[in-house]
């Protein structure tokens, strides 16, 4: 009994392990720039995904938890990895517009996952977050849909013990 208890804990482990591992990619952006995991590893990250329909929202609420973040931070503000990731599945002609005319307008970059690496939990209409400490492991996963003064400080506080 102790014996099967051991190997279902084992078990357990390792696929908490692989679950909530930060998945192995290599990701360009919009600008064509090439990122990989071990980019992000060393210090926290947040990732905050959507599907293409949803860019919108994602900017507008990515936005908002970047500068509040920023000023929270403060001086610990360049210790955090902050990256938007777009899920696009498929070639869109509207889709690849929308990235062409986002490259002249200079926006923040945008890592464009079209294999589905950041696509776990994701749901249309809600901007996704995932929180992973420096060693790349994800703490935390929350939803939105709107993002309000409660929200920040909620990512804060999850945030500032990982620095």
């Amino acid at each position: 009994m102790i014996v099967r208890s051991l190997v279902f804990f084992f078990v357990l482990f390792v696929l908490r392990e692989q679950v909530w591992a930060l998945p192995n990619f290599i990701l360009n952006d919009q600008y064509g720039k090439s990122y990989k995991n071990t980019d992000f590893v060393g210090k926290p990250s947040l990732f905050l995904t959507c599907f293409a329909n949803d860019i919108d929202l994602c900017r507008k609420i990515g936005r908002k938890i970047y500068w509040k973040l920023q000023n929270l931070l403060w001086s610990d503000s360049d210790q955090v990895h902050f990256q938007l990731v777009l899920l696009i599945p498929d070639e869109n002609v509207l889709v690849n517009q929308y990235i062409q005319e986002s490259k002249n307008k200079g926006y923040e970059s945008v890592l464009i996952d079209r294999k589905g690496y950041f696509s776990d939990h994701v749901k249309k209409g809600m901007a996704h977050l995932d929180i992973h400490n420096k060693q790349g492991k994800a703490v935390h996963f929350l939803d939105y849909s709107s993002i309000d003064e409660e929200g920040i400080q909620e990512i804060h506080k999850l945030l500032k013990p990982l620095l």
